[in-house]
């Protein structure tokens, strides 16, 4: 990661009992100094916590990936060209040569943390907020939480830093206007918080680095105070909005509505994360652009529409679970242009289901579509790249799109329609009754019966049963005892080799096992990038030189637990090399 020195170490960073033990190791450069902060005996004098980048030292701070002594100031093009400052943090632990045994974890849980090793001791530095925890871990409605790091040599603890805040960002608590009309949140810089639930008139956000968190266990719904907002070009009600252009805003938490949900107008460099938005008629709308922006983990269920874009450029929606919505579960309209929709579940009885409109250059990586009425819809695009798509009960419409590559893809059917250049590649598996339609065209990569043409290649498997496929009827990860989707991803027919910690990589992830799209990109078939570690290029694909996490499965699903602490195989270089691969330790429910 551009200005980070030294060599690190990762995985084994894990929780470890620091109650009633009272070891300190000395050897091999614990620290020896005497101070009073330490609680359990631990000496902490000269090692604190302190912000990794000082040009971003707070929350919604970010930093250029380029020179991280520059702060960005929202004008950054490309969604890992800058770096979250307020999740970094770093401390330097002095006199040990080498990382090798030693692990940390901040008091509140945090954080994953990393080790480094520099020429005088070690840098343990945050990689970010775990996927399990949210802002709200670090926040109580009138202030910061104090944390501490803790380390460890060998599972028992060495060192400690002092308990502290480590922003200082101003923490509010959200304005009560339960019973009056919508108010502006205007601090620039602010964390507004809930702490428990109450209705509210509805919430404008007026500046920018402004982050609105709902905590734990509390809700924020809606009410009908009369109009608040502009929405799709005309007056509306809103729970939450952002006005015309913001930048670095972070929004978490859950909501519900009764008219608009969250409704953004453009917003830049901006992280809506751990949220849930139910009700009302549309859950989250981006009413103009969405740029260089990541929304993560979105819950968005029972709405009219669950999630409508009109507009993005190099954004990220990840781990989406869009359920039970009565129209567009995901509405992508005009120029959604180098967006990345990955590992997210798109469900229910949506009349429409998802619509994917007039967009080029778009990568669809582990998505998994079933049980809706209408069908998987794009219209007008070019170069769409997906891989790793799960249709169930279900189909796929295409009409007037160029450049497809559709790698790793299970389906009932496909309506290709003016589709020029399509090219269906690694398995694609088909259900038996399973049919196509092809009209117009040149080269549209099917025929009418489902068999390859142009420029396909794909290894078909047909007569297929998605019965037993899933957990439950509603619980869309995979059954430990299916055995048609789930650990087939290498010939669709027989399982998988094993994924062992420090052994060879399964066969199935070898450098040599590759997808090439119609962008030009080599990728690992049966992996993905992991986001936002600082290293890759975050465009969801495993190539050459980044940490991926290994795909045994079709769709959105690959496993559960904590990956990292179980540590990497050994990748077998080939067009595709140095990748560090991690892989779920639990696989099927």
């Amino acid at each position: 990661m551009g200005s980070e020195q030294g060599t690190r170490t990762r995985g084994g960073l894990r929780f470890f009992s620091w109650l009633g033990l009272l070891l300190t190791l000395c050897g091999g450069g614990c620290l020896a100094f005497n101070n009073s902060s330490s609680t359990r005996g631990l000496t902490t004098s000269g090692f604190s916590v302190h912000p990794t980048y000082s040009s971003a030292p707070n929350w919604n701070d970010y930093v250029k990936a380029s020179d991280t002594a520059v702060p960005c100031d929202g004008t950054e093009a490309g969604i890992s060209s800058c770096l979250h400052g307020g999740e970094r943090r770093q401390a330097f632990y002095s006199g040990p040569a080498s990382c090798e045994g030693y692990s940390a974890a901040d008091q509140l849980g945090a954080f994953d943390w990393e080790c480094f090793a520099a020429s005088s001791g070690l840098y343990f530095r945050s990689r970010g907020l775990k996927d399990s925890q949210g802002l709200g871990q670090l926040v109580t409605e009138t202030g910061w939480k104090q944390n501490r790091l803790l380390i460890s040599r060998s599972g028992a603890p060495a060192a400690e830093t002092p308990l502290e805040i480590w922003w200082s960002n101003p923490v509010l608590p959200l304005p009560d206007n339960s019973s009056t009309t919508a108010a502006s949140l205007a601090v620039a810089g602010a964390i507004y918080v809930l702490g428990a639930s109450r209705a509210s008139a509805g919430y404008s956000i007026e500046a920018d680095r402004i982050a609105l968190v709902i905590l734990p266990g509390a809700r924020l719904s809606q009410f009908d105070a009369g109009t608040n907002c502009t929405a799709e070009a005309g007056p509306s009600r809103c729970l939450v909005s952002t006005g015309i252009l913001r930048s670095f805003l972070w929004i978490e938490g859950e909501f519900e509505a009764s008219f608009y949900g969250l409704n953004v107008g453009t917003l830049r460099h901006g992280r809506i994360r751990r949220i849930s938005i139910s009700g009302g008629g549309t859950a989250l709308n981006v009413d103009n652009w969405l740029e260089n922006s990541r929304i993560d983990q979105a819950r968005l269920q029972n709405s009219g529409r669950g999630l409508r874009i009109d507009s993005s450029i190099r954004s990220e929606l990840s781990r989406l679970e869009l359920t039970g919505n009565s129209d567009y579960a995901l509405r992508l309209e005009d120029n959604n242009n180098f967006l990345l929709l990955r590992d997210s579940v798109i469900a229910g009885d949506s009349a429409n289901a998802a619509l994917l409109y007039g967009s080029n250059d778009v990568t669809l990586a582990g998505v998994t579509f079933a049980n809706a009425v209408g069908a998987f819809t794009v219209i007008s695009n070019q170069r769409l790249t997906a891989t790793h798509l799960l249709i169930a009960n279900a189909g796929m419409i295409f009409q007037a799109v160029t450049g497809t590559t559709l790698a790793q893809v299970v389906s009932s059917g496909f309506n290709l329609q003016l589709n020029t250049d399509g090219k269906f590649t690694g398995n694609l598996l088909l259900p038996g009754g399973a049919s196509c339609s092809v009209s117009g065209g040149t080269n549209p990569g099917l025929n009418a019966d489902c068999t390859l043409a142009g420029l396909s290649d794909a290894n078909r498997v047909t007569g297929i049963s998605l019965a037993a496929a899933f957990a439950g009827p509603a619980d869309w990860r995979l059954s430990a005892a299916d055995s048609v989707v789930r650990n087939r991803t290498g010939d669709g027919a027989v399982d998988n080799e094993p994924f062992v910690p420090g052994a060879p990589c399964p066969a199935e992830a070898g450098g040599n096992v590759v997808t090439v799209d119609q962008r030009a990109r080599t990728f690992l078939r049966n992996a993905f990038e992991l986001q936002g570690d600082g290293e890759g290029n975050d465009n969801g694909l495993c190539e050459s030189g980044e940490a991926c996490l290994y795909a045994p499965n079709f769709g959105a699903y690959q496993g559960e637990g904590d990956y990292r602490t179980r540590g990497t195989c050994q990748f077998q270089n080939g067009t595709i090399s140095d990748v560090r691969l991690f892989a779920y330790p639990t696989n099927g429910v």
